[in-house]
């Protein structure tokens, strides 16, 4: 049994199209159609906020309007 294998128990259970897992760009879990292009419309609010919120949280993006650039 692989240490994935609670993650892809659930999700079977879900209605989840695919699921992919990288790690220092290397492929830890490739579950569902991963190569099949996915409209993701509803998500990207959710996406940018994990690629945002590491530089937010160490101050390298402030999103206080305190400060105008012109």
């Amino acid at each position: 049994m692989s240490a994935f294998q609670p993650v892809v128990d659930a999700l079977e259970a879900l209605p989840t199209t695919a699921f992919l897992v990288l790690d220092q760009g290397h492929v830890g879990l490739d579950h569902g159609a991963t190569i099949t292009p996915t409209y993701l419309a509803s998500a990207r609010k959710s996406v940018l906020s994990v690629l945002y919120g590491p530089a937010v949280a160490g101050g390298t993006i402030r999103l206080g309007l305190d400060t105008v650039y012109l």
